[in-house]
């Protein structure tokens, strides 16, 4: 997920400085670049935890819990490749 993220920032902190060029006193295009890569890498730092914490531990309900989310993520068609399509970086 890290590479993914990583050519998003690089994407749009190309667009940013296209934009508005940076200078010695006006440095608006990195603001502008922080916000706009700030809550997308938030989600995906988030949901890698959450996948951490969930994955990781052996308390048999969250085992029945993660394993009954894997089968219905397994079978979830369109949401399924929506999600997979935004992990790859692809949305």
């Amino acid at each position: 997920q890290g590479v993914n993220l990583g050519f998003k920032d690089v994407d749009a902190l190309l667009t940013c400085i296209e934009n508005k060029p940076i200078t010695a006193n006006d440095k608006q295009a990195l603001k502008d670049y922080e916000n706009s890569r700030r809550t997308p890498n938030l989600v995906m730092m988030s949901a890698m935890d959450i996948f951490y914490q969930t994955f990781s531990n052996d308390i048999s309900v969250l085992k029945t819990l993660r394993n009954l989310g894997v089968k219905m993520a397994n079978v979830a068609g369109p949401i399924k490749h929506k999600a997979l399509k935004y992990a790859m970086g692809i949305e």
